[in-house]
């Protein structure tokens, strides 16, 4: 099924992001507004749908996909770390 490195590389990633993603959707509450929790949620919803179509034969990824999710998922774990005890950017220090 995934016979190239690129496409497992592209599906880890999309993995991981699916589940960051529903990580911070999950410690959104409702004091957030809907359009932030719509945003911070479609990125993972949308990495759900990667090697759904790559299994359909509907989708072949690249490296610079690959790179493109990687960059992703790296905002997606800053995103992540503002709801762990120690979050990795502090906003409120200049």
């Amino acid at each position: 099924m995934f016979d190239n490195p690129i496409q497992v590389a592209f599906v880890i990633v999309m993995i991981s992001m699916t589940c960051t993603g529903a990580y911070c959707a999950h410690k959104l509450t409702g004091d957030n507004p809907w359009w932030v929790r719509l945003i911070v949620i479609f990125p993972a919803i949308m990495g759900m749908f990667g090697p759904v179509l790559m299994m359909m034969g509907l989708y072949v990824p690249y490296e610079f996909d690959v790179l493109f999710a990687c960059a992703v998922a790296l905002l997606y774990a800053l995103v992540a770390s503002r709801f762990s005890c120690r979050p990795w950017l502090d906003i409120r220090n200049p």
